[in-house]
């Protein structure tokens, strides 16, 4: 009976030690290596937003924060192997409006769900778009875009990187906003829409400003605008919409963090207390506004909140527009 009690006692105690230890390895985050999945190409605002963001956030957690390029399909591709990730931590990614809003409203057959199957860590970029033109162009500023539409509707031509792109929402809104009608010529990139503004091809065009900043800088075009309500600090001769009265919701580009979903609490908990961390540091916001964008940070429920006015805004316009999802 005695040696019955004693290996019972053995049991019992060796359960606790057990248990403690597990408690112990679950509470240490992270351990190794994070895979920062980026579903766009190298050399892209994303890519280099990304990457930026890594190696921060490595500095901060004391482990490597590894970049993986995963493109295709307005980042779905990227996505969709980030849902099936271990819901440990160690697969994260970093991505835009265009994968979390418009895909999924512009594309058909993506094989999850963004609001049910990641986890919304936080965003930490806003990259504002906006209107530009050549600069021998009459339109110096937004309102002369607006002024000629109003005493030409639908003949001030203006180019974007596509249907359904952020760019092409945003003017779609501001066309709202202003009562006027202006003609769409889509493009099948944003590379190519300086040629064709400088090519007098179109009268102005939108994308997004990191993309425009040396241009702008060189003085071979002239941004109007950008969506956002502070001006930048690499371009800070340009006017956000809010100043001239604009203010509704438009569709920046921002940045934000994802995972699985179902990731543990306390590794949800280290990610945004990190990711926190890396948006006040003095460096990362250097880097950040070199690349024309700024440091936004929120929280997951502010992020989420921000990304559901996203989805209705997007969708109102898809709606409108009788726009169809591509196969």
């Amino acid at each position: 009976m005695k040696k019955v009690l004693v290996f019972l006692n053995c049991i019992f105690f060796l359960a606790i030690f057990l248990g403690a230890f597990s408690l112990h390895a679950q509470e240490r985050y992270p351990t190794s290596q994070i895979e920062l999945i980026i579903p766009w190409a190298a050399g892209g605002f994303t890519d280099i937003a990304g990457r930026v963001f890594a190696d921060e956030l490595s500095r901060v957690l004391k482990v490597p924060v590894v970049p993986v390029n995963k493109a295709g399909a307005s980042g779905t591709v990227g996505a969709a192997y980030v849902v099936k990730a271990k819901k440990d931590g160690y697969t994260l990614m970093v991505t835009t409006l265009s994968t979390i809003v418009l895909a999924p409203l512009m594309l058909e057959g993506i094989p999850y769900d963004t609001e049910k199957d990641l986890t919304f860590i936080c965003k930490i970029i806003d990259a504002p778009s906006g209107p530009f033109v050549r600069m021998n162009s009459p339109f110096m500023k937004i309102e002369d875009v607006i002024e000629n539409a109003r005493k030409n509707p639908g003949k001030v031509s203006y180019g974007t990187a596509g249907t359904g792109s952020d760019s092409h929402f945003n003017i779609e809104i501001l066309q709202d906003a202003a009562k006027i009608k202006l003609k769409h010529v889509p493009f099948k990139g944003g590379g190519e829409l300086p040629p064709a503004v400088m090519g007098g091809h179109v009268d102005f065009a939108s994308t997004v400003v990191t993309s425009l900043l040396p241009l702008h800088i060189a003085k071979e075009i002239r941004i109007l605008a950008i969506t956002g309500k502070k001006r930048l600090v690499s371009i800070p001769e340009v006017p956000t919409y809010f100043e001239r009265g604009y203010t509704q919701n438009y569709l920046s580009n921002w940045v934000g963090i994802f995972a699985p979903a179902g990731i543990p609490k306390l590794v949800l908990d280290e990610l945004t207390s990190a990711s926190g961390k890396v948006s006040k540091s003095i460096d990362f916001i250097s880097r950040v506004e070199k690349t024309a964008s700024v440091v936004d940070y929120q929280g997951l429920v502010e992020f989420k909140k921000q990304v559901e006015r996203d989805i209705e805004t997007a969708a109102d316009i898809v709606k409108k527009l009788g726009l169809s999802p591509k196969k």
